[in-house]
């Protein structure tokens, strides 16, 4: 439901002879569901020169206030520690505002946070990660996941990568796995400790 809308000119293009050739604005519509009675702002662009019968719904001409979620945190991270946990949330911050190059660094920080928790500030990073595998923390497979997230990250820090949504994407599911795996482990214990055991013959 549309609770207001209002229109405005941002800008009137001019010929040489000062006369007005064009302008350009923007409209602006507060939305409020009628389901969730959640309230958004909708930012629209809009310029003389637009083809007619353009659709008012191209994403790059609408800017959403909050930014539209493509991906929830997940649940289990208020369980992580507290510096992991601020990471993370911040990193997924970075993620609903589109600013993919620092997703990719805070994940890349976020990794190396959880590596330092498990096994020490030892080495480089790829040391590091063959000493997570030694220690049964990684799998081969993982080593080889959390060495193209972890490349990535370096790339958006050192040389200008602004990687694509499906890499970024790719470097937050493996470091999310590897994040949950560990906290699976801590929760498997409490678990467990809270089961029977059988009794012995």
């Amino acid at each position: 439901m549309v609770l207001i809308e209002r229109n405005t000119e941002l800008r009137v293009d001019l010929d040489d002879e000062g006369h007005a050739i064009g302008s350009s604005g923007a409209v602006w519509v507060l939305y409020e569901c009628q389901g969730c009675e959640n309230v958004v702002l909708r930012r629209r662009f809009w310029h003389t020169d637009m083809e007619r019968g353009e659709s008012e719904e191209e994403s790059c001409y609408n800017t959403w206030y909050p930014p539209l979620i493509s991906r929830q945190i997940p649940e289990w991270h208020k369980e992580l520690p507290d510096a992991e946990r601020r990471l993370i949330s911040e990193v997924y911050v970075a993620l609903h505002a589109k600013a993919l190059s620092l997703t990719t660094m805070g994940l890349r920080a976020l990794l190396d946070m959880y590596i330092v928790r498990k096994i020490g500030d030892v080495g480089t990073f790829n040391e590091k990660l063959e000493k997570l595998q030694q220690g049964g923390f990684l799998s081969a497979a993982q080593l080889k996941q959390l060495d193209t997230a972890l490349d990535a990250g370096n790339a958006a820090a050192h040389r200008g990568f602004c990687p694509p949504e499906e890499t970024v994407a790719f470097a937050l599911d493996v470091v999310e796995v590897l994040l949950h795996q560990d906290h699976l482990g801590h929760k498997s214990k409490k678990v467990s400790s809270g089961i029977p055991k059988r009794e012995k013959r």
